[in-house]
């Protein structure tokens, strides 16, 4: 088994042949990891605690692309970067001179967008890694959602945008009544999720722009997702609000998954399962039909957003910079 030493060095910076070499050794070891469905290894706890050096400054967002080959990183020091799982090698680094708050790839992974403090979103093509679209907005942009030919954005401006990436026209735009921090299609491309710090989820009917669903919360909405099978669930910046999931399709709420502190975040898995949620110091999963705790994954540094590769393995970015990986 490689050793916990050759882990803890492997920066995905590329800056040294050693650096490079390690990471070729982590990521079949990885591979073969999840494939057995096991954890605790102990070569893999140096990955755990330590993490990979990817950011000089906090790292705000991680997301996988479909077929779990690419990952992507937004942060605070200006940059987002995609990496090849397989190699370690960086494929894409974007500069915005400012905070870039999220970066993640179109469902067909194809494309590639980021959403920066420069209140630009930007939008690359996977292939020649070349951009395609730059999208201007009044204040800083918080995050973006692909669906087959559009784009939707959430902006400090108060407004939901949807584009059309054809034509590079807005082609729909929702006001609300504070910052939209997070936005998210359904899988299907049928509906359009907001949160908001006016503290309301919205859920917009992609077509006809009408809202389909509503829910006023305690705390600020931060974090909005769909599952597969069309479930939506939320979290806010107060404690009491819990993880909401909601089946939007009836306004039936599925589950209160109770929390001590605020979820940062939300996620369900691939398979729609599972709740992935970040606290300030933790990565915890859910079973979404009992809301019962399944796994947690302690950090010592605070935690800013976790994405789970449909092989179950759990990427985490944190305010030192670093990934941190553990196995579902």
């Amino acid at each position: 088994h490689p050793s916990n030493g050759c882990f803890i060095a492997c920066g995905l910076s590329m800056a040294s042949a050693l650096k490079r070499a390690a990471w070729q050794r982590f990521a079949p070891w990885t591979r073969r990891l999840q494939c057995r469905h096991q954890v605790g290894f102990a070569a893999f706890e140096a990955l755990k605690k330590e993490g990979v050096q990817v950011h000089r400054r906090p790292v705000r967002a991680v997301n996988f692309n479909s077929e779990g080959s690419q990952l992507c990183t937004a942060s605070e020091d200006g940059t987002a970067k995609v990496f090849d799982l397989s190699t370690g090698k960086v494929l894409k680094e974007v500069d915005h001179n400012s905070t870039i708050w999220w970066a993640d790839f179109s469902q067909d992974g194809e494309l590639f967008c980021t959403c920066s403090d420069d209140r630009s979103v930007r939008v690359y093509d996977c292939e020649q890694w070349e951009l395609q679209e730059m999208f201007g907005h009044g204040l800083p942009v918080k995050s973006a959602s692909f669906s087959s030919g559009t784009l939707a954005t959430a902006s400090g401006d108060a407004f939901l945008r949807i584009f059309d990436l054809d034509s590079g026209r807005e082609v729909a735009k929702h006001k609300h009544g504070g910052w939209v921090i997070s936005v998210r299609f359904s899988h299907d491309g049928s509906w359009v999720a907001s949160g908001s710090a006016d503290k309301w989820l919205r859920v917009f009917d992609a077509k006809d722009e009408q809202i389909v669903f509503k829910h006023l919360f305690a705390g600020l909405v931060t974090c909005v997702d769909f599952s597969k099978q069309n479930l939506l669930c939320a979290t806010t910046t107060r404690p009491e609000d819990g993880i909401y999931v909601v089946d939007v399709e009836n306004g039936k709420r599925v589950q209160i998954i109770e929390q001590k502190a605020p979820a940062l975040s939300a996620r369900f898995s691939p398979d729609g399962e599972t709740v992935l949620s970040v606290s300030r110091h933790g990565v915890q999963i859910y079973e979404v039909s009992s809301g019962k705790l399944l796994k947690s994954f302690p950090h010592q540094v605070h935690v800013n957003y976790a994405s789970m590769r449909k092989d179950g393995l759990v990427c985490s970015c944190a305010d030192d910079g670093r990934l941190r990986f553990f196995g579902a």
